[in-house]
């Protein structure tokens, strides 16, 4: 794919693809990494070092009832911050749920990465 400024980006890696059928929908997963072209866009990825900072806990209505799951204030968090799920995730523009057996990671320029851990 050709930039406005003339560089290329590129798609550079493409995992296998798998379909799940949820009520009778068709789901395609895949994974696809992208390669930002310029360097000062991409993040680097940090060692996990420290563990995520907890604000609390808020009750999440799961199989069995409420569970109390923690909560991560995305900017509270160092760079390297990582932690196993489940968790609550509450960004300046989002919050998501990290599942059991997904984890997060904090990048150097503060995004945040959630990883199946499967």
């Amino acid at each position: 794919m050709e930039n406005a400024d003339g560089s290329e980006d590129h798609v550079t890696h493409l995992d296998d693809t798998a379909q799940i059928n949820v009520d009778q929908k068709r789901i395609l997963a895949c994974h696809v990494r992208y390669e930002l072209s310029h360097p000062s866009l991409r993040a680097s990825l940090p060692n996990p070092k420290v563990h995520a900072k907890m604000s609390g806990n808020r009750e999440v209505l799961q199989e069995g009832g409420k569970h109390p799951t923690p909560v991560v204030i995305l900017l509270e968090q160092q760079a390297g911050a990582h932690m196993d799920g489940p968790a609550i995730v509450e960004g300046p523009y989002f919050t998501t749920r990290v599942p059991e057996g997904w984890g997060l990671l904090v990048t150097d320029n503060g995004d945040l990465i959630l990883e199946d851990k499967a």
